[in-house]
C-alpha cells in the first residue's frame, strides 16, 4: 500500500518509501505451518480411527474453528501489520505510518533529530539530548538509510 500523498506538505519530495523487511513475516509463516501441520494430524487421527464412532464429529468441528482462529489471530493479523507499516524519508522530516484500517502516522523533523544510529535492522533516532530513542524496526538497507538520515540532519 503507497503512501497517501496527503499526509505530505506542498513541494515535499519523497526520498524513500518502503515497507519493513520480509523477515518479520517468517514467524508467521512457520506459525501457519505447524499449527496447520498439528491440527491435520488431530483430524486425521479422529477420521482415521476405527474404535471412533460419530460422536467425536463436535470435537472434529471444534477443531477447525480453532484452527481458524489460530490461523487468523497468528498468521493473517501479523500480515496485515506488515501490510499496513510504512517508513517515508522526505527531505524535510521522517514519517512512519502504521496500522491498515485507520493509520497512525508519527511525524519526525529532520531538524529536530540529533542522532542516527542503527542495530541491526533498526533504526535508532535521538530526537532530545537526554529523552529517550525511538526505535525504528525492520527496516531494510538500515545501514543506507542511516546515512541519509545522518547527511539530512
Amino acid at each position: 500500500m503507497s503512501f497517501p500523498y496527503s499526509e505530505l506538505d506542498t513541494n515535499e519530495e519523497i526520498l524513500l518509501d518502503t515497507n519493513p523487511t520480509f523477515g518479520r513475516l517468517v514467524w508467521p509463516l512457520l506459525e501457519l505451518m505447524a499449527i496447520t501441520g498439528v491440527v491435520g494430524l488431530m483430524i486425521g487421527f479422529i477420521d482415521g480411527s476405527a474404535t471412533v464412532g460419530a460422536g467425536m464429529q463436535p470435537v472434529r468441528t471444534f477443531l477447525f474453528f480453532a484452527w481458524t482462529v489460530l490461523i487468523l489471530w497468528r498468521v493473517v493479523r501479523p500480515s496485515l501489520n506488515w501490510l499496513g507499516e510504512r517508513f517515508v524519508l522526505t527531505d524535510r522530516r521522517i514519517l512512519l505510518r502504521r496500522g491498515l484500517l485507520r493509520p497512525r502516522v508519527t511525524t519526525v523533523d529532520l531538524r529536530s533529530v540529533r542522532s542516527v544510529d542503527r542495530r541491526g535492522s533498526a533504526l535508532l533516532l535521538r530526537t532530545h539530548y537526554f529523552g529517550p530513542l525511538l526505535e525504528v524496526e525492520d527496516i531494510p538497507s538500515a545501514r543506507k538509510v542511516a546515512k541519509m538520515v545522518s547527511r539530512m540532519t
